[in-house]
């Protein structure tokens, strides 16, 4: 019988990385991630350690969106897009578009995804292992606790460059957090990287046909995108 894993993933910690796990391609400029595929990528090198399978059982993403006029189309496009397609279980924090929130938003996040884990680590059954996207020293205390109900842990970061590591203590460096090597997205960066296939597809609100590499379930041509942001942006 296959091992149950849960994959909860910091969404903010990976946008800001999304640059970094793609450093060392040819072309990281024009590099996305590929959702679909993220969660396997973090499971393989422990289940080939351990000589088991592992199932993924849920993927947890949690992240944020600003308030602003007009909303937020394209980040809510997004959520959407990665609970349709790959069903992931979307947590979204949405706050006001001032810098004195980002801080309270980051700690958001934090808080929710500790949450999630603690409560299914303490459900029967619900899984074996917990996988975590993120490298954020916040989550030390619940990945101590986590391990203490019996489960195991898996950690998923970059690896740092000489310009940022400096003097700060990394998650993965923390005693008793995680249970198998750190998985370093950078160095399956070719295998979770997204190749878009250029498809011809009918905009929603006009009905003109554009060639697009969009394969989110709504499409809305060049046209209309630009008339939807002129129409969202603040009055200056």
């Amino acid at each position: 019988m296959p091992l149950k894993a849960m994959v909860f993933i910091d969404g903010n910690w990976l946008y800001r990385n999304r640059t970094n796990i793609f450093r060392r391609l040819e072309d990281p400029g024009a590099c996305e991630i590929d959702y679909g595929k993220l969660p396997k990528a973090m499971v393989e090198d422990a289940a080939n350690a351990i000589d088991a399978d592992i199932d993924i059982v849920r993927t947890f993403y949690f992240g944020s969106m600003r308030v602003m006029m007009g909303g937020a189309a394209r980040q809510n496009g997004f959520y959407e897009f990665l609970e349709r397609q790959y069903r992931y279980e979307i947590h979204i924090h949405s706050f006001a578009a001032a810098p004195q929130f980002e801080r309270q938003d980051m700690h958001w996040i934090n808080m929710e995804l500790a949450a999630e884990m603690l409560a299914a680590a303490h459900s029967p059954g619900a899984f074996d292992i917990a996988v975590l996207a993120g490298d954020d020293l916040d989550y030390a205390p619940v990945l101590r606790k986590v391990r203490s109900a019996g489960k195991r842990v898996i950690l998923a970061s970059v690896r740092p460059d000489g310009a940022s590591m400096g003097e700060n203590r990394r998650l993965a460096e923390m005693p008793r957090t995680c249970d198998f090597p750190c998985v370093f997205l950078d160095d399956c960066a070719a295998s979770i990287r997204l190749v878009r296939a250029h498809t011809v597809r009918k905009c929603l609100q006009c009905g003109r046909e554009e060639e697009t590499t969009w394969a989110g379930h709504d499409f809305y041509c060049e046209e209309c995108r630009g008339k939807f942001r002129s129409a969202a942006s603040p009055v200056k």
